[in-house]
């Protein structure tokens, strides 16, 4: 878990590496952004990334690999990216309301959390956000999307997609 870090404009998580992988983690609380990716392409899955002071995730000329995430009520942006010419992949991602994350032009009814452009969001995780108790631990990942379509588990919560 990843609380009340970050001072300022500061991402409470810093990535420079492609050999990091982030996974089944709160990140919430932080006085900027959640994380903030530079020129790699770490992993991020499973994690519930949520009321950041900036951005859940920044990205500059970087290409994280997002399997499963929850992002939801941050400031801003769920996903800001900082170079659109690079495009990430966010895919299967839920966004904190079932029409998806806010784009002006690419989704203009979403009422989740805000994408920049350089953000490849559709399809997403048609599930709302969730109340992440302090004292459980997130569970926000598709399980077996071969067999069963798409099951998105929030804490004891399962969806069906």
């Amino acid at each position: 878990m990843v609380n009340s870090a970050g001072a300022g404009n500061y991402a409470a998580l810093w990535i420079e590496s492609s050999n990091v992988v982030v996974e089944d983690c709160r990140i919430h609380h932080n006085a900027g952004a959640g994380a903030y990716v530079v020129g790699s392409a770490p992993t991020l899955a499973g994690n519930a990334i949520y009321l950041n002071g900036g951005p859940g995730l920044g990205t500059s000329n970087s290409q994280p690999i997002l399997r499963g995430n929850l992002f939801y009520r941050n400031a801003g942006f769920g996903i800001r990216n900082d170079t659109p010419a690079r495009t990430v992949n966010a895919r299967q991602q839920a966004w904190g309301h079932p029409t998806g994350p806010y784009h002006p032009s690419r989704n203009p009814i979403g009422l989740g959390d805000r994408v920049s452009d350089g953000v490849d969001f559709d399809p997403w995780l048609r599930v709302a956000g969730v109340f992440i108790p302090e004292n459980q631990p997130p569970q926000a990942f598709v399980v077996n999307p071969a067999a069963d379509g798409f099951t998105f588990n929030a804490l004891p919560l399962q969806f069906r997609i």
